[in-house]
């Protein structure tokens, strides 16, 4: 069963986006009215039954959007085909296609309807997923007029948070009459509220949504450098939605050829959760957007340019260098001889050499580059006559550490390890003592072979 009750005019609007579209970057809208005619808009609300009061709306905000010659417009009716005693929850028509219509045919169409049957929102809501033209780089807009919520145990909350998960841009407007605080409260996962006191507000809240639709909200991401200017750049960023946490954009930040951040456009009355996907993130929480209005938002992002590099012969396959952060996190995992920018900072850096090469308190410096050389691996070649356990330990420290532990089932093996003093321990598998353990002390050099026999 419909966990909400009923209220009087629900107004929803989320931008319906195809994979294709791209309405961020778009003035044009096509917009999709849905509209209730079930038998509950038969009551009376003020002066006059409910229908009429949502056709006003309907009309008012049409000739306001018929005129705008990048905007497309449709009506689908839900709830007037079968009589409410039938439960009919499929209910719903496009009654008036996409196209540019004028406003007698749209009232002689609309003032035919009657309201009686079900209210099957959530049903209609899918049905006019596929209404929309397949233009790309256009909004695709739902606003829905309605005295009352899902009857046909549709869930208003769950229908949006499923929409947004799967790339479907969703929020909601409410405009409830005579609603309690519970009430208030059940709808707060659906959208922003307003309350009708009587007929005037209509044409408040009207006038508020028609300039959300039209004028296109907007904000700019300002990056700054450690000089507090904002000329960082080149990295993606991505929108989410701060409620359901899905992602709404990703954004490649550019600056113009005039140096400024680029302006992005997107959906307002929502809060956004944005990570900029510098090495480390950065995030931004709760950026409120207002609708019609451009924002700006600046964050500390300076950055310098870390690069690891081998000199000499380079023996390595697909060398990596993990770059660790102040709190021994993983930043990112970096190939040799390649550059990339890190927000300026102090890090820890471990090139996964054979031994391991490790590097402290590596310092970011803004704009500029941090070269750091590794000088280029030996080869070390260990032949035994007969097989057994081979061990080789790193001899330059205070105690020997083990470096690598060679296949006992074969007899030569070449080992690609740093320039370094070695020692080499080596037993018989078979038929030997531990007295009779071998050793060798070896000198290893970039770029050079040593052979060690046993």
């Amino acid at each position: 069963m419909p966990i909400y009750k009923k209220l009087v005019f629900l107004f929803l609007i989320f931008p319906v986006f195809a994979s294709a579209q791209n309405p961020a970057k778009s003035d044009k809208a096509n917009i999709l009215f849905l509209l209730d005619a079930s038998g509950s808009m038969n009551d009376v609300w003020q002066s006059q039954k409910k229908f009429e009061s949502a056709k006003k709306v309907l009309f008012q905000m049409m000739d306001s959007l018929t005129h705008k010659s990048n905007i497309q417009t449709a009506v689908r009716v839900f709830g007037h085909q079968s009589p409410r005693d039938q439960k009919n929850c499929l209910d719903s028509k496009l009654e008036i296609p996409f196209g540019k219509h004028t406003m007698a045919e749209i009232q002689q169409k609309i003032n035919s309807l009657v309201p009686q049957g079900q209210t099957p929102i959530a049903y209609s809501l899918t049905q006019s997923a596929t209404d929309f033209p397949k233009t790309a780089g256009t909004r695709n807009v739902i606003i829905l007029i309605s005295d009352g919520i899902e009857n046909c145990d549709g869930d208003p909350c769950e229908t949006s948070n499923a929409l947004q998960r799967n790339g479907i841009f969703y929020k909601p407007y409410i405009l409830g009459l005579g609603l309690k605080e519970a009430e208030k409260k059940l709808l707060d996962c659906v959208g922003k509220m307003y309350e009708l006191d009587d007929e005037k507000i209509i044409n408040v809240v009207t006038n508020v949504l028609i300039t959300s639709v039209l004028n296109p909200t907007s904000i700019q991401i300002n990056l700054l450098n450690d000089y507090n200017k904002p000329v960082e750049t080149d990295v993606v960023m991505t929108f989410y939605d701060a409620q359901t946490k899905s992602s709404n954009y990703n954004f490649y930040h550019k600056l113009t050829p005039a140096g400024f951040p680029d302006t992005l456009k997107i959906e307002a009355d929502k809060a956004y959760e944005v990570t900029v996907h510098t090495l480390p993130p950065i995030s931004i929480d709760n950026v409120k957007l207002v609708p019609g209005k451009h924002t700006q938002k600046a964050v500390d992002a300076g950055q310098g340019t870390l690069q690891v590099k081998i000199t000499g012969l380079m023996k390595y396959n697909n060398l990596k260098i993990i770059v660790d952060g102040k709190s021994n996190e993983i930043i990112n995992v970096q190939d040799i001889n390649t550059a990339k920018k890190y927000l300026t900072d102090t890090y820890s850096l471990d090139v996964l050499t054979l031994p391991v090469t490790h590097f402290d308190n590596v310092e970011i410096s803004q704009s500029k580059i941090k070269l750091i050389d590794i000088p280029a691996p030996g080869s070390l070649i260990v032949n035994s006559s007969k097989l057994g356990h081979t061990i080789v330990y790193s001899a330059d420290g205070p105690r020997l550490e083990k470096v690598h532990t060679f296949n006992p089932a074969i007899l030569r093996e070449t080992l690609i390890i740093q320039p370094g003093n070695y020692l080499v321990v080596y037993r018989e598998k078979i038929n030997a003592n531990s007295f009779e353990t071998k050793e060798r002390a070896v000198k290893i050099n970039s770029s050079m072979t040593t052979n060690v026999i046993f």
